[in-house]
């Protein structure tokens, strides 16, 4: 996680776009009246319709926890009326501000949690492609191992009396090349009297 991507500056202009502004202006008009602005540190005019300057001309500073980030200005107010309009609006941009702070934190932790996930999904797919080559050796060996079985139990049951064969000998070596195919020994037949 990058420490600077949640120290970024965050302007007024970020923060009016994150609250409802037509909302904002009704409120403002409201506690104010029709001229009042609402402008950044460069004097950029962002919300309302401008306080022109006048003799009557009051503006309140903006602040964003201790930066000034810009002011509110009016025509025609009394003090009282623009000191709680701007504390509604200090209160209003904090609101924003931590809606951005979560957003990013949140964009970050989707990030992380994706990035996880397709660690995980790589790390899962290499132990399938690991286990799936057993499991083909395993597959392999099953049909000779079936047919060594058959084999055996005709052999047995030829030595038992069950069963006439007439080829018992070359059963016998089919037998034994099985056995030396899948790496056993004789030992691994299965005893007659059982």
């Amino acid at each position: 996680m990058d420490v600077q991507q949640f120290d970024r500056n965050i302007s007024l202009s970020d923060l009016l776009a994150a609250v409802p502004l037509i909302k904002v202006q009704s409120a403002l008009t409201a506690m104010l009246g029709g001229r009042w602005g609402i402008v950044d540190t460069e004097g950029q005019l962002l919300l309302g319709k401008g306080a022109k300057t006048r003799h009557d001309t009051m503006a309140l500073p903006l602040y964003l926890e201790i930066t000034v980030i810009g002011k509110l200005a009016v025509n025609g107010a009394r003090r009282e009326q623009l000191m709680s309009a701007a504390t509604w609006l200090g209160i209003v941009l904090a609101d924003a501000h931590r809606y951005l702070i979560m957003a990013d934190l949140h964009r970050e932790a989707v990030r992380v949690s994706d990035e996880n996930l397709r660690c995980q999904q790589q790390a899962l797919q290499a132990a399938n492609g690991s286990n799936r080559e057993p499991a083909t050796q395993l597959e392999k060996m099953q049909a000779p191992l079936l047919q060594l079985r058959q084999m055996q139990e005709l052999v047995l049951a030829v030595r038992r009396g069950e069963l006439e064969y007439a080829g018992l000998d070359l059963a016998l070596q089919e037998l034994r090349s099985l056995l030396a195919e899948a790496n056993l020994d004789e030992s691994a037949l299965v005893n007659p009297e059982n």
